[in-house]
């Protein structure tokens, strides 16, 4: 396999190049996954709503789609607030809690990707592959972004390595 790679790159390289490929743009989905998931857990139980775990489910699958904010899974509880509830300033309190966190938490977490992924190129490759291959695709199309990523980040490693090398030759003619 390491004969089809590029010369003058070590394996070390090789391996740092994947591990940064994928720890950014996978890392980046599970912390906020998780992150909401467990946000929306928390928020529906301090304001006492009896449907917790399927709003924490869709927050956490609308969160590796950067297209579907992650409030719409608090609409349901927003509307029992509301309506069943019959209180609109605590409804509309719930709704200003879970959307605040979209403009802070996401660029966060999506700054930390080395690179400068955008989020939508994560939430494109989980669109684009789940229409092309269905459910399987949430994890097919992240991954066909990392290849990309480590495509990149291998050959900046070896146009950094010609560079240092002619630099090198440079120093040593003079």
């Amino acid at each position: 396999m390491t004969t089809l790679l590029p010369s003058g790159v070590d394996r070390v390289e090789y391996t740092s190049a994947f591990f940064q490929a994928t720890r950014g743009i996978f890392g980046a989905s599970l912390k906020l996954s998780v992150f909401y998931g467990c946000y929306v857990w928390v928020t529906h139980t301090l304001f006492g709503l009896e449907m917790v775990f399927v709003p924490a489910l869709l927050a956490g699958i609308f969160s590796l789609i950067p297209v579907v904010g992650v409030y719409w899974s608090s609409v349901p509880g927003f509307l029992v607030l509301w309506l069943v509830d019959g209180r609109l300033l605590r409804a509309a309190g719930f709704m200003l809690l879970q959307i605040m966190p979209t403009y802070v938490i996401d660029m966060a977490v999506y700054s930390e990707i080395e690179g400068g992924w955008h989020p939508y190129i994560t939430g494109l490759a989980v669109a684009g592959g789940m229409a092309y291959f269905g459910l399987e695709g949430a994890i097919i199309g992240p991954l066909v972004i990392c290849i990309l990523k480590f495509t990149i980040n291998l050959y900046e490693c070896v146009f950094d390595n010609v560079s240092n090398k002619q630099t090198v030759l440079k120093t040593d003619s003079e």
